[in-house]
């Protein structure tokens, strides 16, 4: 399985959409993710 790099656009539409549903952890993907731990810039 090869490795993508998550934008935020990408998170936003794969992994979780936290500006529309700030309070509510909801994984929108359909395989399981790793996450490495990396500083997160937000605009």
């Amino acid at each position: 399985m090869k490795t993508i790099q998550l934008t935020q656009n990408r998170f936003l539409t794969k992994v979780m959409d936290f500006q529309n549903n700030p309070q509510e952890w909801k994984y929108l993907g359909d395989k399981p993710a790793l996450s490495i731990s990396m500083p997160l810039v937000l605009p």
